[in-house]
């Protein structure tokens, strides 16, 4: 790695760029360090160096910013100086000639991007964060793009006081109530979460300024108004339940606490039942125009079971409501109502009684609604292979069912430490790759609870499982798995087995580049031999995925990490690969 250095630079100052000769002249000022904070500020000065040759803008604009991150605690000048290279070029890119960004899949991604680049800059510098969003504020042609732009405006800005609010509520209230002046988004329901669990008197004088807000904007013409006052009370509903459902204990999903009290809770119900019939009404008079009436209905119909709870008349008063304009409503929109109400409040029998109304494709899609609701609410493994085994034939369909139950099986079982129950979930897999797949999350599950002793059995059964060769994106996913789980068990098998991977991923980067570049495809922009780092597609989840264990490998052993790391023949990727593991060293330092 440092061979390559002194060719990078020299490339760069040849090229004129900037940023190298501010970060070199900060580091002759900078602290003297240990030797190991040494070699990681050397790496990341060239992986500086590196990301300034590629030719993605996108991809410079997310690596100076990895960069910046990893290196501000040796270096804060240079960090920052890297983090207005990453706005620099990010806002030249939202602000170019025919930028749309809310009309295109890139346009979409670098949202994204800004989003994620504000929020890690909260925890650093919350004006830096500030800065940094106003600056690569996007430029939206007039119209609805310019609607929705000034819309995401106001989300970044409460998803920014959030994450602000983690450790300053004080001045995240500041912010929040800054941009209520502009408008509501569903991210205040997050800054709601984190200053309730931070300061709840903070979080009571909040949601009373949002209430006033609600109150005296017209929810029939200000959809996303309307959307986070019905989103709001699903959350402080849920927040009053006593447990999580066997769906959200898998998918990791957590309750905030509760932000209201019993009384506020009422008034907050009655004026969402208030809101509720106007928009029911104004729906049916204008048969049901295009719009986003139906989410709301929906969000709406979905509350009332625990609306019923607290305000029973308002509630008996939007059923006969709806049910005497349903008919005014299209069909779309009735369908698309009743069937979230189903999810939401439904039982597996609702499902299984409107697939036997159905045909075709929304037959399946019942019946695959049924199996949902099997496993996420009621944990009845038996009843989801029933409903697969009697009812759905297509094989494809069966197939996906089937490895959806089964995993949820496995994962649901190994957390309960039923370890013998979780493995014979594999028996109803019907393929190699699947039976992997399921293996490694088992794995995470036993690694997790510390159990290294059956993770290091069950990873024999899982590398069992796979091929002699590993070709699809599935089976690199699987192994990534792997990988992971052997650093912990077997450092020298899973750096053998990473760098035996490392060339078949080089050629199939290789085919990636080539087909988006003949097919015209690559999220949007122009390939120029790179693959945009995100993974937007199964091709790049399967190789960044796999290029991200560098992480896994850096703990055991970051000199060997980084020098495989280095074989990477794509240069976004070896920088990727590299950060990784300067990444974990970092968090373990």
């Amino acid at each position: 790695m440092p061979l390559r250095i002194p060719i990078v630079l020299l490339t760069l100052f040849c090229l004129n760029i900037p940023l190298l000769a501010q970060s070199a002249s900060r580091l002759n000022n900078a602290k003297p360090l240990a030797s190991f904070e040494k070699k990681i500020k050397e790496n990341l000065e060239a992986a500086a160096a590196e990301s300034a040759t590629l030719k993605i803008p996108e991809n410079r604009v997310f690596f100076y910013f990895r960069v910046a991150d990893l290196l501000w605690d040796f270096d804060e000048e240079g960090a920052r100086a890297l983090i207005e290279e990453s706005r620099s070029a990010l806002g030249r890119l939202v602000s170019a000639p025919g930028n749309n960004p809310f009309n295109s899949m890139i346009g979409h991604y670098h949202q994204q991007l800004r989003g994620e680049i504000v929020e890690a800059l909260a925890r650093r510098d919350p004006q830096l964060a500030l800065d940094f969003m106003r600056g690569t504020k996007p430029v939206a042609p007039p119209g609805d793009a310019a609607k929705w732009a000034a819309d995401a405006e106001v989300g970044l800005e409460e998803q920014l006081a959030m994450k602000i609010a983690e450790n300053d509520p004080a001045r995240a209230m500041r912010l929040a109530e800054e941009s209520l002046d502009k408008g509501i988004s569903f991210q205040l329901n997050g800054l709601v979460e984190t200053v309730v669990a931070k300061d709840p008197e903070a979080a009571k004088k909040l949601v009373g300024k949002i209430f006033d807000k609600l109150k005296a904007t017209d929810l029939t013409k200000d959809e996303s108004a309307a959307s986070f006052l019905f989103w709001f009370l699903d959350e402080e509903f849920k927040s009053r339940r006593p447990e999580l459902t066997p769906g959200e204990k898998r998918y990791g999903a957590t309750r905030r606490k509760p932000a209201l009290s019993d009384q506020s809770l009422l008034e907050w119900s009655n004026f969402a039942g208030a809101a509720a019939l106007s928009i029911i009404s104004g729906a049916a008079q204008n048969n049901d125009a295009p719009g986003d009436s139906g989410n709301l209905i929906s969000g709406a119909v979905s509350l009332l079971p625990d609306m019923e709870k607290i305000s029973p008349a308002v509630v008996a008063n939007i059923r006969r409501k709806y049910a005497g304009v349903r008919q005014k409503l299209n069909e779309s929109t009735r369908r698309f109502v009743e069937e979230n109400d189903i999810r939401r409040n439904g039982k597996v029998e609702d499902f299984l009684e409107l697939a036997e109304k159905a045909q075709g494709a929304e037959r399946g899609d019942y019946l695959r609604m049924a199996v949902q609701k099997a496993v996420d609410y009621d944990a009845d493994f038996d009843r989801a292979r029933n409903i697969i085994d009697e009812k759905i034939t297509e094989p494809n369909e069966r197939k996906s069912e089937i490895a959806f139950v089964e995993l949820a099986h496995a994962q649901s079982a190994a957390e309960q430490g039923k370890i013998d129950e979780a493995l014979a979930s594999l028996a109803h897999l019907e393929s190699d790759d699947e039976r992997a797949r399921t293996l490694g999350h088992i794995i995470e599950t036993a690694l997790t609870a510390g159990n290294k002793k059956i993770a290091a059995q069950l990873l024999e059964k899982a590398i069992g499982a796979m091929p002699p060769q590993i070709e699809t994106s599935k089976q690199f996913e699987a192994m990534s798995r792997i990988i992971r789980g052997l650093a912990e068990t077997d450092a020298e098998r899973a750096f053998a087995l990473y760098e035996s991977l490392i060339e078949p991923i080089n050629q199939i980067a290789s085919a990636y580049i080539q087909m988006c570049r003949f097919d015209g495809s690559g999220y949007g922009v122009e390939t120029k031999d790179e693959m945009l780092i995100r993974k937007g597609s199964t091709a790049t989840q399967a190789i960044l995925a796999f290029v991200e264990e560098t992480k896994s490998l850096a703990r055991s052993d970051f000199d060997r990490a980084m020098s495989l790391a280095g074989r990477f023949r794509q240069t976004e990727l070896r920088v990727y690969a590299e950060l990784n593991a300067i990444q974990a060293v970092s968090s373990k330092r």
